[in-house]
């Protein structure tokens, strides 16, 4: 299972295949949603999923998958916020965006 063509983890896939030689799959299920790929996982055990780290270790930890041992060569796109010009912000799109810039941060 992939995410949806041009979407940041998608296109850093994409890319690794490219640089490995190999042909990317046609015939994908495609998905932006983490609870989607995680009932696919766990119905059918053929299947595999790119998901983050993050959701990755959660997930593990809970036995809920089983985490292939694969690194990526290439880094992720960056990924954008955008918002409506001259519109105020709520306080819960304040807090996201805060949240985003102080994990960017931490990984730096």
């Amino acid at each position: 299972m992939v995410y949806r063509a041009n979407m940041p983890m998608r296109l850093t896939l994409e890319r690794e295949f490219h640089e490995a030689n190999l042909r990317f799959p046609v015939h994908l299920l495609e998905t932006t949603s983490a609870f989607a790929t995680l009932a696919l996982l766990q119905k059918d055990p053929s299947l595999v999923a790119l998901v983050s780290v993050d959701v990755a270790r959660f997930c593990d930890a809970h036995d809920m998958v089983c985490v292939l041992p694969l690194a990526l060569a290439s880094r992720s796109e960056p990924y954008e916020m955008v918002t409506r010009r001259n519109a105020p912000l709520s306080p819960g799109v304040s807090l996201l965006m805060q949240a985003i810039t102080d994990a960017g941060q931490e990984r730096a």
